[in-house]
C-alpha cells in the first residue's frame, strides 16, 4: 500500500516548502500521488494554480509520483464558494478542496453546506462538527469527507467518520501537510484512520472474503507497503491465473497485488519438524 495525499501546501500560501521540495519529500516518503492545494480565494487563485500547474507539468515524466494541481478554497463566504470552485476548474484545477468548518478556526457557518452541495468540489477538508444533512448531501454529490492528520483539526475525525458512514458518504485521508514533519507513513495513516473508527474493520472484511476461497492456505495482516500476505496453492499456472483474475482481484477493496512463486523451500516450520530440500550435487 502507498499513500495518495490530495491536501498539501507550499509557501505559495502558508506552507514552508517549495513545490519541488514538497514533491521530492513525497517521493522519498513513498507517496504514489500528491495534490498541491494551497489556500486560495479570489485574490490569489490564478497565481497559485499557475504555480501548481507548472509543477505538475515539470514532474509529469516522473514515474514515481503523480502531481495533482489544485486549490483549497479557504474562508470564502459560503455564497461565493460555488463560483470560486467553478473558476478554479476553468483555469485548470484537477482537485478542488474546501476548507471546512474545523473546530479550531472561525470558519463561516454554512461553509460545509455550500461545499457538499457544489458539483465542482471534490473534498471537504476537516469538516469539524459535520451534520447528518451535510453528510447526506456529500453522499448525493460525491464530495469526499476528509479524515485529517492535522493536529487540532483531527479532534473531530470520529464525528466525521461516523456521520459519513451513516450517510454513505466517501472518506479520504489527508495530511494537510505544511512542513517536512507533516508527511505520513502507511502505518501512521492507518493508525489515524483506525482511531477515527475507519480502517481496521475494512481490512478484516477483505481478509475474510479472500480466506473463503479454497486455494488460500495462509493469510496474515502485515505492516508496510501491503496490508495482507496470502499464500495460495494452485495445481498449475492456469489455475493461478484464474484465481488472480477471477477471484482475488474481484474482491471489493483489493486495489493492488504482487505475486511471487515458490521455486525452492529451504525451511518450513509451522509447529512441525523442519523440512529441507535436497541439496544439489556438487560438480
Amino acid at each position: 500500500m502507498s499513500i495518495i495525499d490530495l491536501h498539501t501546501h507550499t509557501f505559495a500560501s502558508d506552507g514552508v516548502l517549495l513545490h519541488s521540495e514538497l514533491i521530492r519529500r513525497a517521493v522519498a516518503a513513498g507517496y504514489r500521488a500528491i495534490g498541491i492545494t494551497d489556500h486560495g480565494d479570489e485574490t490569489n487563485l490564478e497565481d497559485l494554480l499557475k504555480k501548481a500547474l507548472k509543477a505538475a507539468e515539470i514532474w509529469a515524466s516522473n514515474k514515481e509520483i503523480t502531481v495533482v494541481p489544485g486549490v483549497e478554497i479557504t474562508h470564502v463566504p459560503p455564497e461565493r464558494i460555488a463560483s470560486v470552485a467553478a473558476w478554479a476548474r476553468e483555469i485548470g484545477a484537477r482537485v478542488v478542496v474546501v476548507h471546512g468548518e474545523t473546530i479550531t478556526e472561525p470558519v463561516a457557518p454554512g461553509t460545509n453546506a455550500a461545499a457538499t452541495r457544489c458539483p465542482d468540489v471534490d473534498i471537504l477538508a476537516h469538516p469539524g462538527l459535520l451534520t447528518p444533512e451535510d453528510a447526506e448531501a456529500a453522499a448525493q454529490n460525491g464530495v469526499l469527507m476528509e479524515i485529517t492528520a492535522r493536529k487540532g483539526h483531527s479532534a473531530a475525525n470520529g464525528r466525521v467518520a461516523a456521520a459519513a458512514a451513516k450517510a454513505g458518504a466517501g472518506l479520504i485521508f489527508g495530511t494537510d501537510c505544511h512542513a517536512p514533519g507533516d508527511f505520513a507513513t502507511v502505518d501512521s495513516a492507518r493508525t489515524i484512520l483506525r482511531a477515527a473508527g475507519v480502517a481496521e474493520g475494512d481490512i478484516e472484511q477483505i481478509a475474510m472474503q479472500i480466506a473463503s476461497h479454497a486455494e488460500v492456505s495462509y493469510l496474515i495482516m502485515v505492516s508496510g507497503e501491503f496490508d495482507l500476505i496470502v499464500e495460495i496453492l494452485c495445481k498449475d499456472r492456469e489455475h493461478l491465473a484464474n484465481f488472480l483474475n477471477y477471484k482475488l482481484r474481484k474482491v471489493k477493496g483489493v486495489e493492488r497485488t504482487q505475486t511471487f512463486m515458490t521455486l525452492r523451500t529451504f525451511k518450513m516450520a509451522y509447529g512441525s519438524p523442519p523440512i529441507f530440500t535436497e541439496q544439489p550435487e556438487e560438480k
